[in-house]
């Protein structure tokens, strides 16, 4: 028994649609490709800051509402739901709310407390640059109330994206 093969030719419409189709869809992985390399890294702290942000006024709007206990039923759940470490004090000095991980971020207070009183703002926020070079850390920190009666802290990490990059 004897199989035929029968050779399509290159100028077949068939071949034409299937070259066009695979051309198309190199030039659209190439350019998910691009885009993902050169603004991941932007997005993904655009998008940190946003939620940092957000959670400060979420914290702010309970205090002003609800009062302290408000505020801290608001922090505990936004620091189960996100990772973030959250630390609000009183004008003096005397904690009135920190989460549970939150060494690495504590010596981070005295700094992040002396850029909120020098700027003269409600609030401030910046990136603080790891010693180790893995990772930086999104800071944030606004009075609470008309009186500035207490200080909130949030310290959300910002991982290395550029790992992820280079991988890709």
């Amino acid at each position: 028994m004897k199989i035929n093969f029968k050779v399509k030719s290159i100028k077949s419409i068939r071949f034409r649609i299937w070259l066009y189709f695979l051309g198309f869809t190199a030039l659209i992985l190439v350019l998910m490709w691009f885009l993902q390399i050169f603004f991941l890294n932007n997005y993904y702290e655009e998008m940190k800051v946003r939620e940092t942000e957000n959670a400060a006024y979420r914290i702010s709007s309970s205090y002003e509402v609800g009062g302290k206990a408000q505020m801290i039923e608001t922090a505990r759940a936004i620091v189960r739901n996100d990772d973030m470490y959250i630390h609000i004090e009183s004008k003096d000095g005397v904690s009135v709310y920190t989460s549970s991980l939150g060494g690495e971020y504590e010596e981070l207070i005295d700094t992040v407390r002396g850029d909120l009183h020098a700027s003269g703002d409600n609030s401030v926020s910046g990136l603080i640059p790891s010693d180790e070079g893995s990772r930086n850390v999104l800071a944030y920190a606004r009075f609470l109330g008309t009186a500035q009666d207490e200080i909130l802290y949030v310290f959300s990490p910002l991982y290395p994206v550029q790992s992820t990059v280079n991988i890709l």
